[in-house]
């Protein structure tokens, strides 16, 4: 309960008695006249008067428990009056301590709050003001506006109604987050932000979450700087997601700028995605992206990459200077761009592959380092007035036909032109008796030698021809003759 307005109420019963407070319209004007101003608690707290609150509470009083008068009292209230059940028991208990029926020490204040079209967060000079963007989340009514001082801001806030969030001014009003996103949006349409930074911080290595998620929802990002993502600067998914950013910046995220998945919807436009480690942005999964008046520049990777039936529609952008390709299109995914200009990417401007296609009108694609436009077999590229100065290369078949294809050439070439082998000619029959003899007199001459060594031939005066010879004889024919079928 609020202790200003309770002791507020309790000081004018005390000075002008029961009977005179509890009077329908007295009890405001007394109110409002020892504050100064009318506020809407003192609507309240009057209303409850012609329901009968005071006499209520002045009856029970003696027959139960305050704790049983509050739940009669409270529910019929709520009927009466068409108010939830917190409001509902703050006029019973701030009657009833006024009234001096309840014991001050036997509860706590309670803070009632109203719903307001526009909540100011941060210190200011004059005017209320709240320090908790998550009560002002809370307490702002559907489609009111919440307006950010400048400062730091950390938290993590989850918005499922329309609201505009604004700063004053976008390098004013800074937003942190580190294990999840500042915002996380979900099943709501209406959503606006605007002039914020959002910084993604890493306290640990383990430390990664996308900078804003929008789930399913209708939202639009208004001058915006989104940096510094521990994973992706904006993640956007479901089939009634549609996400419009104007005027902002998406740069240094560890992952993408932005990822658009599921069957989502986003627009960008006059807005810079740049200095992304993976591909600057993702197109994925039926999802659609309309890139106008805007730059896809400086990636560490791939500049927009599409993937499994993704859509891209590009009107007057620029995508270059990303170290590797600037648009890959592949898995069924289709583009259109139009006045649009692919240049100075380290690889291919454009590749198209696996059953997608891509029509170019009135672009400008140059000085692209591999080459300007790249496609497989499977898949088309129509070109209407555009001004291509690199390259063109269709690839007629797949990585592994490719593969295949050279596997084949190898073997073409071999029988085609075979490597020449140097190979001696069959001896004659001349030089077969001169080899068979040749073997047959070495083999006899090393006999002979071993012979005389182990003194075996000798007989008597000299040496007589032993069986020894005559094998020898065969062994060196045999051997001989095996040496010229060899050959």
């Amino acid at each position: 309960m609020n202790s200003s307005i309770k002791n507020l109420l309790k000081e004018i019963v005390d000075e002008n008695g029961i009977a005179e407070v509890t009077k329908v319209d007295r009890c405001i004007e007394l109110l409002s006249k020892k504050y100064g101003a009318i506020r809407k608690e003192f609507l309240l707290l009057n209303k409850a008067l012609e329901y009968g609150v005071v006499e209520e509470l002045l009856n029970l009083r003696h027959k139960y428990e305050i704790e049983i008068i509050n739940r009669i009292i409270i529910s019929r209230l709520i009927v009466r009056m068409n108010i939830p059940e917190e409001t509902a028991r703050w006029i019973i208990n701030t009657w009833a301590y006024a009234l001096g029926i309840l014991n001050p020490k036997s509860i706590g204040d309670i803070n009632l709050v109203f719903p307001s079209k526009k909540i100011t967060v941060g210190r200011s000079l004059e005017g209320e003001f709240y320090d908790s963007i998550y009560n002002a989340i809370r307490d702002v009514e559907p489609q009111g506006e919440i307006e950010l001082l400048p400062g730091v801001h950390y938290g993590h806030f989850r918005i499922k109604k329309p609201v505009r969030i604004y700063g004053v001014a976008n390098d004013k009003v800074i937003m942190q987050c580190d294990t999840s996103p500042v915002f996380t949006i979900v099943d709501t349409e209406g959503v606006v932000l605007e002039n914020l930074t959002l910084e993604g911080m890493s306290r640990t290595e383990y430390d990664r979450c996308n900078i804003i998620e929008v789930v399913n929802s209708k939202v639009v990002i208004k001058n915006c700087k989104i940096i510094g993502a521990t994973l992706s600067g904006i993640f956007v998914y479901g089939k009634k997601s549609d996400l419009r950013i104007e005027n902002s910046v998406i740069n240094r995220c560890l992952k993408s700028g932005l990822v658009i998945s599921d069957d989502s919807k986003c627009v960008l436009e006059n807005s810079i995605v740049s200095t992304c480690l993976d591909s600057s942005i993702i197109v994925r999964d039926w999802a659609t992206l309309f890139l106008i008046h805007s730059y896809v520049v400086d990636g560490e990777n791939t500049g927009i990459r599409l993937i499994n039936d993704a859509n891209l529609f590009s009107d007057s952008s620029e995508i270059s200077y990303n170290k590797r390709s600037g648009v890959i299109i592949s898995y069924n995914s289709c583009s259109n761009m139009k006045n649009s200009s692919i240049h100075h990417n380290i690889g291919y401007g454009i590749i198209v592959s696996d059953a997608s296609c891509t029509t170019i009108e009135n672009c400008q694609i140059y000085q692209n380092s591999i080459s300007g436009i790249r496609f497989d077999r499977n898949s088309d590229v129509y070109n209407y007035n555009s001004n291509i100065n690199d390259t063109v290369v269709k690839s007629g078949e797949t990585i592994d036909d490719q593969g295949e294809a050279i596997k084949s050439e190898t073997i073409n070439d071999y029988v085609k032109n075979p490597p020449k082998v140097s190979m001696e000619e069959p001896p004659n029959t001349l030089q077969s008796i001169v080899i068979v003899t040749s073997f047959v007199l070495v083999f006899e001459i090393i006999t002979l030698i071993v012979a005389e060594i182990f003194n075996i031939l000798l007989e008597g005066e000299g040496v007589k021809l032993h069986p020894l010879l005559v094998a020898a004889c065969i062994i060196g024919m045999i051997v001989g003759v095996v040496y010229i079928i060899k050959k």
